[in-house]
């Protein structure tokens, strides 16, 4: 029914982009976060999902500006919100990995155009092409463990964002948690392992603990995903960041409560 719908919006000479957005039991879902992060915060706040799957409504016309800026803009406008609000996030991220924004900012303007204009044609290859000029950083082995020497290139921090779901709604409505920051070190304690001469690995649990200044082993057993898929505690943060980390240069990282089974 969905492609009768659409295409009868779309005869509309009235149509327009920018008025088209989601909701999920009243929330207007948040256009410029993935589906799977998406899917994560909202069905990781009910006791039990529907055997169809998950039901998201598209709506039409009153735009919840007051919730959420237009992911589409009229032609007429000559400058876009949503490339700089991205960018803004880029540069952001950017700045906890390296201490400054320069390394962003000193891209070509092709360059930065083509990171929003890959990003909205799917152009996997020429996204990548431009991130992975501000992420040349070396991999710790799957050991968690490497030779430490002044020349090893890791970030000054990783950028993470964490959400943080309740143990349960009860009968509180559905919301969206606010991300929780904090400076997170891609190496576990970096002065004794330089004296050890090999440095250790920090893992999402490190992140999760750094985040929230707590001190949660593997036995607490939290249940953690990105993109819509369940990590092991354990997994290098590094590697994790990535591999999974968003266009807008952050590991958006989601820690059920309710789903901890310890």
């Amino acid at each position: 029914m969905g492609p009768f719908v659409l295409r009868d919006v779309l005869d509309d000479s009235g149509f327009s982009l920018s008025d088209v957005w989601l909701e999920y039991r009243g929330l207007p879902l948040k256009w410029h976060l993935p589906i799977g992060h998406l899917f994560d915060v909202f069905t990781g706040q009910e006791e039990t999902l529907p055997d169809f799957g998950w039901n998201i409504t598209l709506r039409y016309g009153n735009y919840p500006s007051d919730k959420l800026f237009r992911g589409f803009q009229p032609s007429s406008l000559s400058s876009s919100p949503s490339s700089d609000f991205f960018m803004a996030l880029n540069k952001e991220s950017s700045y906890l990995r390296h201490g400054t924004a320069k390394k962003i900012m000193n891209l070509s303007k092709e360059d930065q155009m083509q990171l929003w204009d890959s990003l909205l044609s799917s152009n996997f290859e020429g996204f990548w092409s431009i991130q992975d000029k501000l992420n040349d950083y070396d991999l710790p082995p799957e050991s968690h463990a490497a030779p430490y020497s002044e020349d090893t290139n890791f970030p000054r921090h990783v950028p993470v964002r964490l959400y943080v779901l309740d143990k349960g709604l009860g009968d509180r409505p559905l919301d969206y948690p606010l991300p929780l920051q904090n400076l997170v070190h891609p190496i576990v304690n970096e002065e004794a392992s330089l004296e050890k001469g090999k440095c250790i690995a920090a893992t999402l649990l490190d992140a999760v603990n750094a985040i929230l200044s707590l001190d949660l082993d593997k036995a607490s057993c939290p249940v953690l995903s990105i993109h819509g898929i369940a990590l092991d505690p354990a997994t290098p943060l590094l590697w994790a960041y990535l591999n999974l980390m968003y266009p807008d240069g952050f590991l958006h990282l989601i820690l059920n409560q309710s789903k901890i089974s310890c």
